[in-house]
């Protein structure tokens, strides 16, 4: 009789542990995601870039099933369960070929926009890009052959007196232009690069058949090749800072680019220089100068 009530209250006792781990179990918080975990709302695809306590980052691209068309909004953060994550990265080839894209605006939670993250969205005519960006990478542009206006508000400021309709204005936050970033964007007329960009990657710029005018920031110190080639009909190309290294046909396939301008009293420029022409300008008249010729 005392064996069995031993037994019994053996039996009692591991059931009173088992439901008192159980319990511990259910009220426990949920496992957090691991780094590389990837979710999905309506709309796009999210994968942890970081996670602490309640917060973490993600990188957004379209989902396999849904591709975006018309106009987009990336939302500035996602909650997942208990975590809420900021956006703060666009993936590597994160909305390649959606060719009903028309138009997207980033937020300003976003700092780095991937390789190939636009390339060929063929329909695309828009896209806003806020200052908070620090990284464009290679061939994010390429083959978005109507891309007419990139936005970036508050970035460079150019005078009221010139007007660059369909024109690219990068944002004085990035510091390097990766390869091929806006290859054969054939609806592009004007692009201003900003004092802070260091370098400009292969073919950043190449094929870009309707490119007029370029004004380039002073602080840009080396070109990659071909950055500018096959842009038939460039005509004016203001430097505002020093002559950089040049990679190898920068300008090849440029017939209407006779002279580059640069600013008086900066160094390193010949005539001619790159297989080009030059004249020295005053800054002033270069601001004048550099509106998209007719």
């Amino acid at each position: 009789m005392k064996a069995d009530n031993i037994s019994y209250s053996s039996v009692v006792a591991r059931f009173i542990t088992s439901f008192i781990l159980l319990a511990s179990l259910l009220v426990l918080p949920k496992v957090q995601a691991a780094v590389g975990d990837i979710f999905i709302d309506d709309n796009f695809k999210y994968t942890v870039l970081s996670e602490e306590g309640t917060a973490g980052t993600v990188s957004v691209a379209k989902q396999s099933t849904i591709i975006p068309s018309g106009t987009v909004t990336i939302p500035a953060s996602i909650t997942q369960g208990s975590v809420t994550y900021s956006v703060t990265s666009i993936g590597v080839a994160a909305f390649q070929s959606c060719s009903s894209l028309t138009s997207i605006t980033i937020p300003d939670s976003v700092i780095s926009i991937g390789n190939f993250a636009f390339q060929s969205c063929s329909s695309l005519t828009s896209i806003t890009i806020p200052d908070s960006v620090t990284s464009i990478g290679s061939n994010c542009f390429g083959g978005c052959f109507g891309l007419a206006s990139i936005t970036i508000p508050d970035s460079v400021t150019i005078p009221d007196s010139v007007t660059i309709p369909d024109s690219v204005t990068i944002p004085d936050s990035v510091t390097n232009l990766g390869d091929q970033t806006f290859w054969n964007c054939g609806s592009l007329t004007s692009i201003t690069i900003p004092d802070s960009v260091t370098s400009i990657g292969v073919a950043a710029f190449s094929s870009c058949v309707a490119l007029k005018s370029v004004v380039i920031g002073d602080s840009v110190t080396s070109f990659g090749n071909h950055v500018f080639s096959n842009c038939s009909k460039l005509a004016n190309v203001y430097f505002m800072g020093d002559a950089p290294t040049m990679g190898s046909d920068v300008f090849n396939g440029c017939p209407a680019l006779e002279t580059i301008y640069y600013v008086e009293g900066t160094s390193g420029w010949t005539n001619p220089w790159s297989n080009k022409a030059t004249a020295a300008l005053k800054q002033e008249d270069i601001f004048i100068l550099s509106a998209p010729v007719d």
